[in-house]
């Protein structure tokens, strides 16, 4: 099995805090009290099976602030669908399910995904943000990543 096998099974299989350590992107707290916010995410176009697969996001407090989630299609202008997440009341990994809201990827297009955290109102740039890119490739992922 190559090494991206390898990885693949282990997205499939190792609990999320364990994989997390080792490919997230994120926001990094200069403090330790202020707000971390992670998406699990690998550095480069995940790829997935599922047309509305789950994605992961860790934040490192309760917050009452408002989440949201946006979702663009980088064949697109518009993002797909901008959604306002319920409030983190605790600490941890929290699921954005795209079934629940919902959103249907198409195949062999590439989206970018971010979690956003306003925490200054009207001040964009004082946003928490993290993200990733994901495609929807139907079939075989194993085949297609280890053409033979």
């Amino acid at each position: 099995m190559t090494k991206l096998g390898i990885l693949i099974s282990v997205f499939r299989t190792v609990i999320p805090s364990l994989l997390a350590s080792l490919l997230v992107l994120g926001s990094l707290p200069s403090s330790a009290n202020q707000l971390e916010l992670t998406a699990m995410a690998p550095d480069h176009v995940g790829l997935t099976e599922k047309q509305s697969p789950v994605l992961y996001y860790y934040i490192s407090h309760a917050t009452s602030l408002p989440v949201r989630f946006i979702l663009v299609d980088s064949r697109k202008v518009s993002p797909v669908r901008e959604v306002v997440l319920p409030s983190s009341t605790r600490p941890g990994w929290w699921p954005i399910r795209l079934n629940d809201y919902n959103i249907v990827l198409e195949p062999d297009a590439e989206y970018r995904w971010y979690v956003s955290i306003t925490t200054v109102p009207g001040e964009l740039s004082k946003d928490i943000v993290a993200g990733g890119t994901i495609e929807f490739s139907p079939g075989d992922l194993y085949s297609l990543l280890n053409p033979r």
